[in-house]
């Protein structure tokens, strides 16, 4: 890999092709979450986190994580407002929530046929 001085120019596809696999990994990453939560529809949800605080967020966001380990996603989303992250990016905060209370479902009475 090419190592890069501050000030050395940068393409527009060496970013493009950065940005690519910096999102790639971020998605994969948010779908091994997913399925170890149990419910893959929240792979969506957690690809910005992992693309935004890295992979192992849920390892610096220990309570957050549990609560989604719980099925708790109400109490996770209130308990990410307990962070610098929530400080520093309210927004991105606010859209993990949004993903999260959307996730909550109702049962699917139509499989009950």
């Amino acid at each position: 890999m090419e190592k890069y001085k501050v000030g050395d120019p940068i393409t527009q596809q060496q970013i493009n092709s950065w940005f690519n696999q910096d999102s790639k990994k971020a998605w994969e990453s948010a779908g091994e979450k997913a399925v170890t939560l149990g419910n893959e529809k929240l792979q969506s949800t957690l690809a910005p986190l992992d693309f935004q605080l890295g992979e192992n967020w849920n390892t610096d966001h220990i309570r957050t994580w549990g609560l989604l380990e719980q099925g708790d996603y109400a109490g996770a989303a209130k308990e990410a407002e307990d962070s610098k992250w929530f400080i520093q990016t309210p927004k991105r905060v606010g859209d993990f929530q949004e993903g999260l209370l959307g996730a909550i479902q109702k049962p699917d009475l139509s499989k009950t046929k």
